[in-house]
């Protein structure tokens, strides 16, 4: 009979792309079972061991939270992964911090029914920004994002997210955005809250009172 396991976690060691594609052949095994797969800082893996780990999604079919941070991914890597994501109907919570990630653009993440993405300690800057903010536009799904460490998002991308506000695309269902130690400025920060104040003033009656969203911006 095959294994029953529901978790796989082997964080914090030094397998290559070579022990990503013995993985792969473990996942496979699991592919009725697993809810949770963390190979996080695994800094070898990079984009090849990626790809190997990545072509065993479609068939994890109750995969729920997938941990691929420090993993050495890189933009290339990101690309793997994202062909076969849509296929994991059941993902929720995606992590791929620390992975020299600069644009989520051409990744399809926005089309995913995520609730947390975490994608601090990247390369991301400001117009890397404009892209990941159609994430959380409406019709998102996302609860929580993270791009703190992020040290190049600066003043443009935070106006980005003014935009947001601006027009009221934000999603409802955001409500915690951690955008601490990304290089933004008084000048970055003046804008957003121009840009809340605005928001709040084109507030109809039947909307909730306040923006049920918690901002974080110290360290910058």
């Amino acid at each position: 009979s095959q294994p029953s396991l529901q978790a796989l976690s082997l964080p914090n060691n030094d397998f290559t792309s070579i022990g990503a594609f013995h993985i792969s052949k473990i996942l496979q095994l699991l592919s009725n079972t697993l809810i949770v797969l963390d190979v996080s800082s695994n800094t070898n893996i990079g984009a090849d061991g990626c790809a190997e780990i990545a072509e065993c999604l479609p068939v994890l079919h109750h995969l729920t939270r997938l941990n691929l941070s420090g993993c050495g991914l890189g933009d290339t890597g990101l690309q793997w992964l994202a062909q076969h994501l849509p296929s994991c109907a059941s993902l929720n919570d995606l992590r791929l911090a620390s992975n020299g990630i600069t644009t989520i653009a051409s990744t399809g993440l926005s089309k995913l029914s995520l609730s947390s993405l975490d994608l601090s300690c990247n390369n991301i800057d400001g117009s890397g920004m404009w892209d990941l903010v159609v994430v959380i536009e409406e019709p998102s799904t996302l609860f929580r994002l993270d791009v703190h460490g992020n040290r190049n998002i600066g003043d443009e991308g935070l106006s980005a997210l003014s935009v947001t506000f601006t027009k009221g695309t934000l999603s409802p269902r955001l409500k915690c955005l951690d955008m601490s130690d990304v290089g933004v400025t008084s000048e970055g920060v003046k804008e957003l809250m121009e840009a809340l104040v605005d928001a709040e003033k084109h507030r109809t009656e039947d909307q909730e009172d306040g923006l049920p969203l918690k901002i974080r911006l110290d360290k910058n």
